[in-house]
């Protein structure tokens, strides 16, 4: 399982739960792609993503480069 938590009220809060199917570039590049889609049509935002915290998988990262290029990654 997969969780995305923000930073909200000095606490973190999950707001994302995703079964993924494997740990792959491709999946993770899907569940950010659809995660930046929702917030657009429910919100009617775009979704910018200054930083993450993220572990040290290299496809996590690459994913995220890929989605949100001018994300600062830090990791965890």
């Amino acid at each position: 399982m997969y969780t995305v938590n923000v930073w909200k009220n000095e606490f973190y809060v999950p707001v994302i739960y995703a079964f993924l199917k494997s740990k792959s570039t491709e999946i993770y590049s899907t569940l950010w792609t659809t995660i930046k889609d929702l917030c657009l049509e429910l919100l009617g935002q775009n979704l910018e993503v200054k930083f993450l915290h993220l572990d040290f998988e290299k496809s996590a990262h690459i994913s995220v480069k890929n989605v949100f290029p001018n994300c600062r990654i830090i990791g965890c």
